[in-house]
C-alpha cells in the first residue's frame, strides 16, 4: 500500500443473529438461536460461519427424527371406518420364494405358467375397494403406461402372472367352486393386495381430465370423488398391513407397495411420510436387498429384482431426506448390490426405454447425498471433492447420453416427460454442486456452475414450449421442475450483472426463461414465487446488484427449501465476491 493510498478499514463480521442484534440481546449462535426460537421469529445471519453447529447437534436431530418415526409406528392415525374393524384375509400364498418371485428359469417366463397366487378370504369391505376384473384391467394397464419407471417398480411379467392367478382363485372362490381345504398350502402372502391397491390409488390419480371415460366408470364403481377413492384405498392398503404386523414381519411385498405408494403422498403428512420411508430403509435392511442378490444365492430373475428395489428405495430415500435437509438413512459402504440392468430374457422388448432411463437416472439421483455431504454439510467443502463429484456426474451423464435419446422436440409425451425430469436432475446437480466455489478464482466451478444456470432456463422454455403436450402427467407435479429453474435464472441473471455482459443474446435467454416462468400457470399461481420473481425482474432491469438485493435473496427461501441456509450463504458470497 502507498502512502497516498487510503488505508482499508477492515469489516468486522457480526458474530450475532440480525434480530439479536436489533434488540440488543446475547444470541447463542444457533440456528435458530435461543431467542428467535422462542419468538417464532426467522433467525438469519449475515454469515453462517459464526453459526454454532456439530456433529452433536446433527446426530441428536437424527436421533429425534428415529424417535418420531418409532412413535408413529404406534401411532397410525384410522383414516376411516375401515381401521375399526380386523382384516380377516387368512391366506394369500405363492409359488415357494422370498419376496413375490418364485425362483424361476427363462423357460417359465416363456410359457408365462401362472404364479400359484391363492386367496381364502377377502372380507367384504375389502372386497369393495376390488372393482370389476374389466375395470381393474383398465386401470392396470393406466398405471403401466403413465406412472414413469413402472417396470423397475414391478416385474411386469411376473406380476400379470400373479394378477391372473389372483382374479381366477378370487373368480372361483366367489362362485365356491374352490373350497378352502383345497387349495395347495403355500407359504403366507398377506400383503400382496396391497401392491393391487398401491396400484389403483397411483393409477387413478393420473387421471387429470374428470371427464375420462375410464376415470368416469371407477369413480361410479367407488361411488365418490376422485380423491376420496383414493384415501379408501389408501385406508385399505391400511387396514391389511396392520392386520399382517407389517413392522414385525419384513417383506419384499410391503417394500413394493410403499415404493409405489410414493406417488401418492399428496394423501399423507410429512409425518407419515418419513415414517414410511423409514420403514422401507428397515425393511430393506433386514432383507438384505441392498447387498448383492447372486452372492446370496438368489436365481437371475430374482437377483434382477432385488437390484432394482433396492435402487428404487434408494432413490425414494434421497428425495425425502434431502427434502427434509437430512443426510440419506443408507450408506453407499452399505451397498454392494450391482446396478441392476435391461435384460432380453425375462423383460420385455417394449420396457427397455422404460427400464434403461430410470437406471441411469437412479445412478445421477445416487450422487445427491454426497454432494449434500461434501457441497452442503456442516463443514467448509474442498474444492477436491467437488470436482470429484462432478467427475463422476460426467461419467454417468455420458453413460446416459450413449445409451438414451432424449429430446426436448420428441413427439411422445412419455419421452417428453423423462428428457424434462432427466435435464432437471442434471441441471440442478451440476449448479448446487458448484455454487460454492462459483468465484473467480475457481474458473472451472464458475464455468460448469454457468453451465448449469442455462441448462435450467433453457429447460424451463423447453417446458413451457411443450406444457400441452405432457398436459397429461399435470398429476406428476411438475412445479418441483419450475422451482430450481427460478435459481437458475437468478444465478444467470447474477452473473451477467457482474461480468458486465453487454452480449444481448445472452440476456435475451434471461428474458425467455422469465416469460416462460410467469406463463405457466403453475408458477404464476404459486405464492411463494412473486416476491422472487419481482427481484428477478428488478435485477433484468436496473443491471445493478443494489445493496438491498443481498437482503432481498432470502425470500427464495420459500421457492428453494432444500439446504436454504447454506446455498443462500453461497449466493450471497457469489454476489458480493467478483
Amino acid at each position: 500500500m502507498s502512502d497516498n493510498e487510503p488505508a482499508t478499514k477492515r469489516r468486522r463480521i457480526s458474530q450475532t443473529c440480525k434480530n439479536c442484534r436489533a434488540r440488543k440481546l446475547r444470541c447463542d449462535r444457533r440456528r435458530p438461536c435461543k431467542t428467535c426460537k422462542a419468538r417464532s421469529d426467522d433467525c438469519i445471519y449475515d454469515n453462517l460461519g459464526v453459526v454454532i453447529i456439530d456433529e452433536v447437534e446433527l446426530k441428536e436431530r437424527l436421533r429425534k427424527a428415529e424417535a418420531e418415526l418409532a412413535q408413529l409406528r404406534t401411532e397410525i392415525p384410522e383414516l376411516s371406518e375401515y381401521g375399526q374393524a380386523a382384516l380377516e384375509i387368512e391366506k394369500i400364498s405363492v409359488h415357494p420364494s422370498i419376496g413375490y418371485l418364485k425362483p424361476a428359469d427363462v423357460d417359465y417366463l416363456k410359457h408365462s405358467v401362472p404364479t400359484q397366487t391363492f386367496i381364502q378370504h377377502i372380507p367384504e369391505r375389502i372386497q369393495n375397494l376390488l372393482p370389476s376384473r374389466a375395470l381393474s384391467d383398465l386401470i392396470l394397464a393406466r398405471f403401466y403406461q403413465f406412472v414413469p419407471g413402472a417396470p423397475l417398480l414391478l416385474h411386469i411379467p411376473s406380476f400379470n402372472n400373479e394378477y391372473e392367478a389372483f382374479w381366477s382363485q378370487y373368480h372361483a372362490i366367489e362362485a365356491k367352486a374352490v373350497q378352502p381345504s383345497k387349495l395347495d398350502p403355500q407359504p403366507d402372502r398377506p400383503f400382496w393386495i396391497t401392491l393391487l391397491f398401491a396400484i389403483y390409488s397411483t393409477a387413478i390419480r393420473t387421471y387429470v381430465h374428470q371427464n375420462d371415460p375410464v376415470l368416469v366408470s371407477i369413480l361410479e364403481f367407488y361411488r365418490m370423488p376422485q380423491m376420496e377413492a383414493r384415501i379408501s384405498l389408501q385406508n385399505g392398503i391400511n387396514d391389511v398391513l396392520q392386520r399382517g404386523e407389517y413392522f414385525e414381519s419384513y417383506d419384499l411385498d410391503v417394500i413394493t407397495a410403499h415404493c409405489i405408494n410414493q406417488h401418492n403422498i399428496d394423501l399423507m403428512s410429512t409425518s407419515f411420510i418419513w415414517m414410511q420411508s423409514g420403514m422401507m430403509v428397515q425393511m430393506a435392511h433386514g432383507l438384505k436387498l441392498f447387498l448383492e442378490p447372486e452372492m446370496l444365492g438368489y436365481s437371475v430373475l430374482e437377483t434382477e429384482i432385488r437390484r432394482r428395489l433396492g435402487l428404487m428405495v434408494r432413490v425414494w430415500d434421497v428425495a425425502i431426506c434431502y427434502y427434509e435437509g437430512l443426510p440419506t438413512r443408507i450408506r453407499d459402504e452399505d451397498c454392494t448390490a450391482l446396478p441392476p440392468s435391461f435384460s432380453e430374457y425375462f423383460d420385455d422388448r417394449g420396457e427397455q426405454q422404460s427400464i434403461s432411463w430410470m437406471i441411469h437416472l437412479g445412478k445421477i439421483i445416487l450422487i445427491y447425498p454426497q454432494m449434500w455431504h461434501w457441497a452442503y454439510s456442516v463443514k467448509e467443502p474442498l474444492e477436491n471433492d467437488i470436482l470429484r463429484i462432478d467427475n463422476l456426474f460426467k461419467i454417468w451423464e455420458d453413460e446416459q447420453k450413449r445409451h438414451l435419446t432424449l429430446s426436448f422436440n420428441d413427439s411422445d409425451p412419455s419421452m417428453l416427460l423423462r428428457a424434462f425430469i432427466s435435464e432437471f436432475i442434471s441441471f440442478r446437480l451440476l449448479l448446487f454442486l458448484h455454487i460454492p466455489f462459483m468465484q473467480s478464482q475457481f474458473p472451472y466451478s464458475m464455468k460448469r456452475g454457468i453451465e448449469g444456470a442455462k441448462r435450467g432456463i433453457e429447460l424451463i422454455i423447453a417446458l413451457f414450449s411443450a406444457s400441452s403436450k405432457i398436459d397429461q402427467y399435470q398429476w406428476y407435479g411438475q412445479i418441483w421442475l419450475m422451482t430450481g429453474s427460478i435459481i437458475a435464472v437468478l444465478v444467470y441473471s447474477i452473473y451477467l450483472v457482474k461480468t458486465e455482459e453487454v452480449d444481448q443474446e445472452h440476456w435475451k435467454l434471461v428474458d425467455k426463461g422469465c416469460e416462460a416462468l410467469m406463463n405457466l400457470s403453475q408458477v404464476r399461481n404459486l405464492t411463494c414465487a412473486r416476491r422472487p420473481m419481482a427481484i428477478i425482474h428488478e435485477l433484468r432491469a436496473s443491471r445493478m446488484l443494489s445493496e438491498h438485493f443481498i437482503e432481498d435473496i432470502d425470500s427464495f427461501q420459500k421457492v428453494e427449501q432444500h439446504n436454504w441456509p447454506l446455498l443462500q450463504h453461497y449466493l450471497k458470497s457469489f454476489i458480493k465476491l467478483s
